[in-house]
Order: structure tokens, then sequence, then C-alpha cells
């Protein structure tokens, strides 16, 4: 995560995404079979949030588990193998799992979301319904 040159400073005064690559490091540092991270890429460049999927890519290569909560569904379908997608118009707990090439897909995505949704070149577009 390029977090050792930070190490000399205190945290107040790390920018966000240095304290999201200072955070990430930390995780990765107790080797931890599975880990569980909540928007991972929140606040990092374009560089850095390279760098943590082709991270995130080796470690499941090696066997460890990843579980990662994102809005970014573009993102999401390049690196999940299997999605789970909450459909959270009601309170029932419905929601799809499967291969993230199904269930991140326009037809589950503009089913769950009340959106229109294309794919155009391999990328997820979005647009809003009437009404």
């Amino acid at each position: 995560m390029d977090a050792s040159a930070l190490s000399h400073r205190r945290v107040s005064t790390l920018s966000g995404g240095e304290r999201q690559r200072v955070m990430i490091a930390r995780m990765l540092a107790t080797g931890a079979g599975l880990l569980l991270m909540d928007e991972p890429t929140a606040a990092l460049d374009v560089g850095q949030v390279l760098a943590l999927h082709a991270l995130l890519h080796d470690l499941a290569e090696q066997g460890r588990g990843i579980v990662i909560a994102m809005h970014d569904l573009n993102a999401a379908r390049a690196l999940a193998d299997e999605a789970i997608c909450l459909d959270r118009r009601d309170d029932t707990g419905q929601h799809h799992h499967g291969p993230a090439s199904d269930i991140l897909g326009p037809e589950v995505l503009a089913q769950v979301f009340g959106v229109g949704v294309t794919e155009v070149d391999g990328r997820l577009r979005f647009t809003r319904q009437p009404g």
C-alpha cells in the first residue's frame, strides 16, 4: 500500500487517501485469512485503486478470502468472482447471489435499482427511469 513512507506522520496530518492506505496496510499486516472491506477504494487516486485491485487479486489467488462492500458496480464486476446484490426496495431481505457477471449484469441491476442499465464496451451505463 506504499504506506511506510507515512509512518513518521501523525494521523491527523494525513489526507483521506493516505489514511485509507494506512488502514488497509494495517489490515493486511494482520495476515488474516479473510479480509472484510467496506469501500476500500474511497479517497484513493486512480493509480492507488489499480494497485489495490492488483493486490486483492493476488491475495485471492493465494487463497485468502476477500469480501468487499462497494457501490462502484463496474469495479465490482472487474474484481469479483461472485456477488451478492441486496434488494433494498422492501424489508424482506431479498437478494441476488451468484457469478458476478450475472448478478452485476443489466437485468438484475435494473430490477434492483429501478433504473435503466445498458452495457457498452463491457461497462455499465445507468439512466433514470421516468416516474
